[in-house]
């Protein structure tokens, strides 16, 4: 295979195209650009409709990337496909069994402010995966939900922050367990016995031992 021809034809092309980015100020790192370079060429070679799916992918992925921004937002609306399968999900999981603080009280959460939220977990051939989790810690389990593609770039949306930083619920923190020492006296002359010596003990110390220079 001749690569010289290849480099000789695409090197100067993808030169411009970064070079362009970079006047643009368009945020970029060699990651994020090997990555969109990869999924190009796999596109071209692979068609069209292998395309469409990834840039589709590609669009999820960056609705929730960056600091911050791992919390999906969705409308409480009868009309709503995206609510309607969250309701179902969590009322469902709420008859196997599991526990009420992460459905009904979800429920009652996402009805009172009208919209609910869920976090953003991965993208696969399952569809878009999600898990609906209560206070936002990641230490405590969750209701997981797959919805599709289209429905996720049609009703979802970035809740652009955390749901407890934003006033929505009580964020879990973890709680340390400080323990009080006490403060028991000890006798200097039982220190001494042990080699140990106090700062006034040195001081006094120093003190004779400059006497017995300067008398």
């Amino acid at each position: 295979m001749n690569y010289d021809a290849i480099i000789l034809e695409l090197k100067p092309v993808i030169i411009q195209a970064l070079q362009n980015l970079g006047e643009e100020k368009i945020d970029m790192n060699i990651t994020a650009v090997k990555k969109v370079t990869n999924s190009i060429v796999s596109d071209y070679f692979r068609g069209t409709d292998n395309a469409m799916v990834n840039n589709t992918l590609m669009n999820i992925n960056s609705m929730f990337s960056g600091r911050g921004r791992a919390w999906a937002r969705f409308d409480v609306d009868p009309d709503c496909k995206a609510w309607q399968l969250v309701e179902c999900t969590l009322l469902n999981a709420h008859l196997e069994g599991y526990d009420k603080y992460y459905t009904m009280n979800l429920l009652d959460l996402f009805n009172e402010n009208g919209f609910g939220w869920m976090r953003f977990g991965n993208t696969s051939k399952k569809g878009v995966l999600f898990h609906l989790r209560h206070k936002g810690s990641k230490l405590e389990d969750s209701v997981k939900i797959y919805l599709s593609k289209e429905l996720v770039l049609k009703s979802i949306s970035n809740l652009n922050g955390v749901p407890h930083n934003l006033n929505l619920e009580q964020g879990i923190f973890i709680k340390k367990e400080v323990k009080e020492v006490e403060n028991i006296p000890v006798d200097r002359s039982e220190l001494g016995g042990m080699g140990i010596f106090s700062l006034d003990d040195l001081l006094e110390e120093d003190n004779q031992n400059v006497s017995e220079i300067f008398p």
